[in-house]
């Protein structure tokens, strides 16, 4: 190989070695996906509002459902006014 391949082989390589070197440096993009589980502490889960629950209704009794909205209120009794 002549001096001057070798020159344009040591650039490519050095490009391609920054390259992967800020892939693996740079931070992890935000995920900005809507999660309503209550351990969620990406932007849009529910973490702080299932905390501060009993603060915003300090009379009311606070009941975590683990199952489908559908069969919530298909169970409970319509007639008793409630959110």
């Amino acid at each position: 190989m002549e001096r001057r391949s070798k020159i344009i082989l040591g650039f490519l390589i050095a490009v391609l070695v920054g390259i992967i070197v800020t892939e693996i440096v740079r931070p992890r993009p935000i995920n900005w996906r809507p999660s309503y589980t209550s351990i969620s502490k990406i932007p849009f889960g529910c973490f702080v509002l299932f905390n501060e629950l009993p603060s915003l209704f300090p009379n009311s009794e606070i009941q975590s459902v683990e199952e489908s909205i559908y069969d919530v209120l298909i169970k409970n009794d319509s007639s008793i006014t409630s959110n």
